[in-house]
């Protein structure tokens, strides 16, 4: 949320991440006192929860902090770049009525206003298909490159990693959508073309995509917002949860 990750200028955009890292440092100093063990110590998420706990792989002020981590539906795929941010603070702005955010601003606002603005920002946007407008960013400091590139180079070479995903984990985000049941196939095709070119994929396989998803999943039946969410749940949880679990194979210790 904005408390943790609203990306303006002359802060930090991964408030978050540090708050994070501040509770392992806690933890190593005095989980010892209630019987725990700082030499053992396990990451879990779920969902944005997942995404956290994966991305302390990658994350050098975290290294020496955790032994494990667990995640389910989230993976080290969700992040934002600084070079080229979602601009969440001009949104915001937008969505709060004024011209333009700063941190005194901000420091000035109560912080029941910023919830109601970042509730209506979110729930507009998922709407439109755009989740997690307020995420991790590689900003050169905390998060200084791609966390699956880092996974890859052999920086979480001594972490255990198990990770999974949720059949239907997007539902949840999308029960009240206006599209749950009205879904038409103009913007169907829209959504599934934007995520192909999101990720960096030919928008053209879109209906060859949709049509192996209504063959494999079962879904000869399935409205196009079911098709649409079998497509979005692979594309932001399984398949991540796969490539992120393969990367770290190599370097997986044993114990």
């Amino acid at each position: 949320g904005i408390f943790g990750f609203l990306n303006l200028p002359g802060t930090s955009p991964n408030a978050g991440l540090q708050d994070q890292i501040a509770a392992l440092i806690w933890v190593q100093d005095n989980i010892a006192f209630f019987g725990g063990d700082p030499d053992n110590v396990t990451l879990f998420g779920e969902s944005a929860g997942g995404i956290s706990a994966a991305l302390h792989l990658a994350i050098p002020d975290s290294r020496d902090l955790f032994h494990r981590v667990i995640t389910q539906s989230g993976s080290v795929s969700i992040y934002g770049n600084r070079l080229n941010p979602v601009d969440n603070s001009h949104i915001l702005a937008d969505e709060m009525g004024v011209e333009k955010l700063d941190l005194e601003k901000l420091r000035d606002l109560p912080a029941a206003r910023l919830l109601k603005a970042q509730t209506h920002l979110i729930e507009k946007l998922q709407s439109q298909f755009i989740f997690l407008p307020f995420r991790p960013v590689i900003d050169g400091k905390i998060l200084p490159k791609s966390p699956l590139q880092a996974i890859k180079d052999g920086e979480a070479r001594d972490k255990q990693l198990r990770a999974g995903s949720n059949k239907d984990e997007l539902k949840s985000f999308n029960f009240d959508s206006p599209f749950s049941n009205s879904l038409d196939q103009k913007m169907f095709l829209f959504s599934v073309r934007s995520m192909l070119r999101d990720i960096g994929h030919n928008e053209g396989y879109a209906e060859t995509l949709i049509e192996i998803y209504r063959r494999e999943k079962d879904l000869t039946d399935g409205t196009p917002f079911d098709i649409l969410m079998a497509i979005n749940n692979d594309c932001f949880f399984r398949l991540p949860a796969i490539i992120s679990a393969e990367a770290q194979q190599r370097y997986q210790p044993d114990t």
